[in-house]
């Protein structure tokens, strides 16, 4: 399978006169032959290459830079596994390496942006935002079926039925229970 990273090759010209297009010219070539890169961009010299497998770049690379030691090679690689990001300088057959390192702040409450208070969006109403976390958090809510509210006669049947059962309850206090 093989271990596969991406890179990105800068080549500056580091020297006072300006670059003779002929040593371009070369240099382009040379690179072309290593079939490494995807992208040329001759203005600029630089070069992309996919996700590749190029176990061999340092000593490639190191060669390269031994044939244009007017040139400093940036070599930027960005491997499979997440931390796997470094620079490698190369000029006149020699390489420096430079891991890339993450670096953060630790947390700090004065750092802290000022509190959201507005008005959510449409796509954030509370209603939406409710069902959210309701669904996330609890099983669904069965349906209930409320009954139709009763009818104008069906509340003076109701209203007169407690009104006897009070009557009722009140005379059984009176009597002591017998009624």
């Amino acid at each position: 399978m093989g271990y596969y990273t991406c890179y990105f090759l800068d080549a500056e010209w580091r020297e006072l006169y300006p670059e003779p297009p002929e040593t371009k010219d070369l240099l382009h070539r040379e690179i072309e032959r290593m079939d490494v890169f995807y992208d040329n961009n001759s203005e600029d010299n630089c070069w992309n290459s996919d996700l590749i497998k190029w176990y061999e770049h340092e000593q490639d690379m190191l060669l390269l830079s031994s044939r244009f030691p007017q040139y400093l090679f940036t070599l930027y690689g960005n491997g499979e596994e997440t931390d796997d990001i470094w620079y490698k300088y190369f000029i006149d057959g020699r390489c420096q390496c430079a891991p890339v390192e993450f670096v953060h702040d630790e947390f700090d409450v004065n750092k802290l942006s000022r509190k959201y208070t507005e008005e959510l969006p449409e796509k954030y109403s509370e209603e939406i935002w409710r069902d959210y976390i309701f669904k996330k958090h609890s099983p669904p809510p069965e349906e209930e079926e409320f009954p139709e509210p009763p009818s104008s006669i069906e509340l003076d049947d109701i209203t007169e039925m407690l009104s006897d059962a009070l009557s009722a309850n009140r005379s059984n206090d009176s009597t002591g229970g017998a009624v």
